[in-house]
């Protein structure tokens, strides 16, 4: 019998119509049954198939990579892999003023580690479910939303556009925002009955499909960038940062002296621009000769005077921002993590070293 694994966030669950005031001591009614999610309706229709769902609420492609690679696919060795995740990753937060918790330059690349790791099973078919518009209530609350669904589907889809073993299923034309209502639940992403059932009958059909193809040939591992010292890999995410703008006579300074600010001084270090110091909310001392200053303690001048300030910090980049404005810094001096890709998905592939991680 093959195995399907399920890898995602709360959309191949089953749910309460509201999970906040959900009381199972008043009522265990839910919005979304057991077997009316689409994994349950696969195992249902798919007699040769073992249905394995590893999808836990809340979890974005990052969660999922650190968390799942290991048990769930080197140890499980599905014949098939689903991905179905991206809304929890875009979504805009309260409590980071309106960020999303995956740039998309994150997303992108933690999506392509995932899939590359599951490469190495190399009979493993890879099927990633796109993610559907929400409603029209939620585009009006969330304004930009829906330019966010369509940016992360396109990387999705690009991503499946690199191999024939990833296949892609685009919910833009079933699951459109007039008719979202119909298929999704009153928060506006997640699937009602109807719409899990829609999923189950597209991936059946995209199952069922390549049954009746000729046997699949095995992937050719040797020409696979990224299976070679998989277990080493690590995301440099200095190179989400154009510093290929900065001149080397101008002055520089790094906004935090965490592994990404060090990291990108090591770039730096690299191209022969010198940073004149480190400043950072709560240390002090040096890192390779360069001073870190606390940034309530550097002279105000020295900020005045510098050609660009690099915000070491995708979370926090906000709060810095405005720590520099205060200090008379705007954003034309500042260079930050860059919420757009401006590289193709291929060019992603160089963002992700295979290499072992140099310690300090």
């Amino acid at each position: 019998m093959k195995k399907i694994m399920i890898l995602g966030d709360s959309l191949s669950l089953p749910r309460p119509e509201n999970f906040h005031t959900f009381d199972p001591f008043e009522s265990l009614s839910l919005g979304v049954e057991f077997d009316e999610t689409y994994p349950y309706l696969l195992q249902k229709n798919l007699s040769d198939y073992y249905v394995i769902n590893r999808s836990v609420r809340a979890s974005t492609i990052k969660q999922i990579y650190n968390r799942d690679r290991s048990d769930h696919i080197f140890l499980t060795k599905p014949d098939v892999v689903i991905v179905h995740v991206g809304i929890v990753d875009l979504w805009p937060r309260v409590e980071l003023n309106g960020r999303s918790y995956l740039s998309e330059t994150e997303f992108a690349t933690y999506y392509i580690k995932l899939l590359s790791e599951a490469d190495i099973l190399t009979s493993t078919r890879v099927i990633c479910i796109g993610i559907a518009p929400t409603s029209l209530k939620m585009s009006s609350k969330y304004p930009g939303v829906q330019d966010a669904i369509e940016k992360f589907n396109e990387i999705i889809k690009s991503i499946c556009s690199l191999k024939e073993e990833y296949s892609f299923i685009d919910l833009s034309n079933v699951f459109t925002v007039e008719h979202s209502e119909e298929l999704l639940m009153k928060d506006g992403h997640h699937l009602n009955p109807k719409g899990n059932k829609i999923i189950a009958q597209k991936l059946i059909e995209m199952l069922e499909d390549s049954e009746e193809r000729s046997p699949q040939v095995e992937k050719n591992v040797s020409t696979n960038l990224m299976t070679l010292h998989i277990k080493d890999m690590f995301v440099n995410q200095s190179y989400f940062f154009d510093i290929d703008c900065i001149k080397h006579h101008e002055k520089v300074i790094i906004y935090g002296a965490g592994e990404l600010g060090k990291s990108i001084y090591r770039r730096l270090l690299e191209r022969k621009i010198v940073v004149e110091a480190f400043i950072d909310q709560n240390q002090a001392g040096k890192f390779l000769g360069v001073p870190i200053i606390p940034i309530d303690v550097i002279d105000k001048s020295k900020l005045l005077n510098l050609d660009k300030v690099i915000i070491a910090s995708y979370q926090f980049r906000d709060e810095m921002f405005e720590e520099l404005n205060k200090r008379g810094i705007g954003q034309g001096k500042t260079l930050t993590y860059s919420n757009q890709i401006t590289v193709s998905i291929k060019k992603m592939y160089e963002m992700i070293e295979v290499c072992k991680y140099e310690s300090e």
